[in-house]
């Protein structure tokens, strides 16, 4: 198999149906890697979590949550709280739980988490916002918290915006561009970070 990997691992995806999930779980797949799913018409479903096999996994990449995109109404923001930080702590808990526990715990989370920095170049290291997005991606990673605290490896992955013709933010504004409708937004002066979708 091209691009096998040396060690596959057995890996859960929750999030799978979703942009980055329709990208990685194949290409895990093309690696050698067993791959199943956590949503809700995967191999596991959301309502039965005590009842998936946590120990027979190495490694949990945690991608689901509502679509950012739209208007920001009170239950969106209570969605998009509750699909991030309910659903996090939920399996946090049961990977604590779990007597022979994965190696790592990869949770989807933003660079929202530090504001708006203007120019100012951040890292890791950097404060959080205050925005309502910052707070939603700091209780997200905080959420994270009883899975670490067990010893499971647990990493934050702080994106930006996921670039890629086939889907996600960069689909919806080609035809606009092409239409010669394409613009700068804001003053043109803000930064924006990006990753491809490859990546």
């Amino acid at each position: 198999m091209e691009g096998a990997s040396l060690n596959p691992m057995h890996i859960l995806i929750t999030g799978a149906r979703g942009f980055i999930g329709q990208a990685l779980k194949p290409h895990l797949e093309r690696q050698g890697h067993a791959v199943k799913t956590l949503s809700r018409q995967g191999d596991y479903t959301w309502g039965r979590l005590g009842q998936i096999p946590w120990e027979d996994f190495d490694a949990v990449i945690h991608l689901a949550g509502e679509n950012i995109f739209g208007r920001w109404s009170a239950s969106k923001k209570k969605r998009l709280m509750d699909s991030r930080v309910v659903l996090t702590e939920s399996i946090a808990h049961n990977l604590a739980r779990t007597k022979k526990r994965p190696k790592v715990f990869i949770c989807a989370s933003g660079i929202g988490i530090y504001g708006d920095t203007g120019k100012q170049v951040v890292d890791e290291q950097a404060c959080f916002g205050e925005t309502f997005l910052a707070q939603l991606a700091a209780q997200w990673e905080n959420a994270c918290t009883a899975a670490k605290n067990a010893g499971v490896r647990t990493v934050p992955i702080r994106m930006g915006t996921v670039l890629s013709q086939k889907g996600g933010a960069l689909q919806k504004m080609l035809p606009l561009f092409k239409l010669g409708l394409g613009g700068t937004l804001g003053t043109g002066d803000q930064l924006q970070s990006f990753v491809a979708l490859e990546d």
